[in-house]
């Protein structure tokens, strides 16, 4: 008769036994911006016909994500026939001028700004809300504005302002890099982005971002001017 157990061997690992031999580990750990879940990483050399992820809940008290290439199609087998629910796809590409789906036509008006200036806080606000806004479905966010601050948005960028001198689009910006993207105006969103990359490949052949396809409208935005394949993402899996 096979068996199966599950042992907890220090406070962060979980021996997986299958018939009373080791299979791997489940080492769990934190992320105190986004501290409603219980993050996994599993090292199993081969997956069995049952589920230690109940157990594991169960001991931690809390729901479980996994966040995994799309290559790993075995383990993303596994995971969803167990109870796992893909929550995000995460594009994560590199791109040049060349990647263009059309001409960059905007001439959108926008500024830069950086750490020092007084519409720093502003456009840090902004980027909050809209943090706040696409963690909420997957992992909500859950340390405040400060260490927000402090861990999240880079020293500078671009911003633009509404016809009330608001600011309503910004990228923050290190180098080559697009590290964050928030709007408020889904009309003035993708312009903006062109003039902004105008102004990148002005100065560097190649430019990267994130995009999360089910939850951040302004990177799949930025994401859609470009061609790319979507067979390739880095995804988050929870099980509640």
């Amino acid at each position: 008769m096979m068996s199966f157990s599950i042992k907890k061997t220090d406070s962060k690992t979980y021996e997986i036994l299958y018939n009373q031999e080791q299979i791997g580990t489940i080492s769990t750990y934190q992320n105190e911006f986004h501290n409603t879940c219980v993050y996994l990483k599993i090292k199993l050399i081969s997956y069995p016909d049952f589920s230690p992820f109940e157990k594991i809940k169960e001991i931690e008290g809390k729901p479980l994500q996994v966040m995994i290439e799309s290559s790993e199609t075995e383990l993303i087998k596994y995971l969803t026939s167990n109870g796992f629910e893909c929550k995000r796809h995460c594009y994560c590409p590199e791109f040049t001028k060349t990647d263009l789906k059309d001409k960059l036509q905007s001439d959108h008006p926008i500024h830069y700004f950086s750490s020092e200036d007084s519409i720093y806080q502003k456009c840090c606000q902004l980027l909050y809300q809209h943090y706040i806004e696409i963690s909420r479905p997957v992992s909500p966010y859950t340390a405040d504005y400060e260490t927000f601050l402090e861990n999240v948005p880079t020293d500078s960028g671009f911003y633009s302002l509404d016809i009330n001198d608001r600011v309503d689009n910004v990228i923050f910006t290190e180098k080559n890099e697009i590290a964050y993207v928030a709007s408020s105006d889904k009309e003035t969103c993708s312009v903006f982005y062109q003039s902004v990359l105008k102004c990148i490949f002005s100065k560097y052949d190649q430019t990267f971002f994130e995009a999360d396809e089910e939850t951040d409208w302004c990177a799949m935005t930025l994401l859609h001017l470009f061609n790319y394949d979507y067979q390739k993402s880095f995804n988050t899996y929870i099980y509640k």
